[in-house]
């Protein structure tokens, strides 16, 4: 699920989707690594909040990249 958070919050964040983080959280989110020394909210302070979280299954998500990629190949 982290990677799923990770790349909500790189969409999100910036947009102000991303509660609690601050400007400071956001700057980090945008660059490599640092995240959690920078103190950006985790997947798990979330998750303690009861926030919940849906999306595609893993296998399925990989299997619709799939398809894309091979779509893009052909043409």
């Amino acid at each position: 699920m982290r990677p799923v958070y990770e790349e909500h919050a790189k969409m999100f964040a910036p947009l102000g989707f991303l509660p609690g983080a601050t400007p400071a959280h956001i700057e980090a989110i945008g660059k490599r690594g640092g995240w959690y020394e920078a103190g950006v909210p985790t997947l798990e302070s979330y998750i303690d909040t009861g926030a919940w979280f849906a999306g595609t299954p893993q296998a399925r998500m990989l299997e619709q990249f799939q398809w894309v990629s091979e779509a893009v190949m052909r043409h």
